[in-house]
């Protein structure tokens, strides 16, 4: 795992390991993958500019199957060359234990009133009185006046 996490350190065409086929730049720089075991769990920290929709969840499975000896170094020159059409089927792995933290934008987002009321009054309506909705509500609302979003 660790010597396929190094092959895709860099600059690559990630479109062959991201979702959907598309049209847009999928050039992505990946920066750091740090692969470290505890136990019967792996943590992957995966640190890039940007990440094409996807990417992270197909990286974990190359990493995984990878790992196991299902995929060899050909395999990944397949899912890495733009040119060649011919490719490997890579599944997404499951995200029920991915956690996405520590994210930084380069620009400044401000809270607009108007659009959080709208927000709150939107969830208010589609829960129409269901009882564990309402209560999932009311915990968000006391979250957001909490920490002064309302």
């Amino acid at each position: 795992m660790k010597y396929f996490s190094k092959l895709i350190l860099g600059i690559h065409d990630f479109k062959k390991i991201s979702s959907r086929k598309t049209t847009k730049n999928t050039l992505r720089r990946l920066i750091v993958i740090n692969i470290k075991k505890h136990e019967n769990f792996l943590h992957i920290d995966i640190i890039g500019r940007s990440f094409c929709r996807g990417m992270i969840r197909k990286i974990i499975s190359l990493l995984i199957e990878a790992g196991k000896g299902n995929i060899k170094y050909n395999d990944l020159s397949l899912l890495l060359n733009p040119i060649i059409t011919k490719t490997l089927a890579l599944k997404h792995a499951s995200p029920s234990n991915l956690i996405l933290y520590d994210i930084k934008y380069s620009v400044t987002f401000h809270r607009v009133s108007k659009a959080i009321a709208e927000l709150i009054d939107h969830i208010n309506y589609e829960l129409n009185n269901n009882e564990l909705s309402e209560q999932i509500f009311m915990s968000f609302k006391s979250y957001l006046a909490k920490n002064q979003l309302l």
